[in-house]
């Protein structure tokens, strides 16, 4: 249905946004999202997130998501948009850094490498 992100109505800390993003949930928070300000962005941009206020504006926004099928369901593909563009970015990032550290090959070096290895063992 539609998942909201607790402690983030207040300063105090909320869950991982994208654990219901994963799933394809529109997911509702607070705006206390230091800790994953990015993710938060990166939802509501996609139209798979929503910040609400306080708890009547939580109220609100689920009364009229659970009144609208069809948003929720664009919701949470959007939201499940948003986990599968941005997965791989640890592999990338490390990838990137091994650029610049002599002697080192990227991950991606070492799987063509290895592939060039199998396909020449087959030849």
């Amino acid at each position: 249905m539609v998942a909201f992100v607790g402690g983030t109505l207040a300063p105090v800390g909320g869950h991982n946004l994208l654990e219901p993003a994963v799933w394809g949930k529109p997911v509702l928070f607070g705006p206390h999202t230091d800790h994953c300000a990015e993710v938060a962005a990166l939802l509501v941009n996609a139209q798979g997130g929503l910040v609400v206020q306080d708890e009547p504006d939580l109220a609100q926004g689920l009364r009229a998501l659970l009144r609208d099928p069809a948003a929720l369901q664009r919701m949470g593909q959007a939201a499940q948009r948003v986990v599968a563009d941005n997965q791989g970015a640890l592999q990338r990032s490390e990838d990137i850094i091994a650029t610049f550290l002599p002697g080192r090959e990227t991950s991606r070096d070492a799987r063509l490498e290895q592939g060039q290895e199998l396909s020449s063992r087959q030849s």
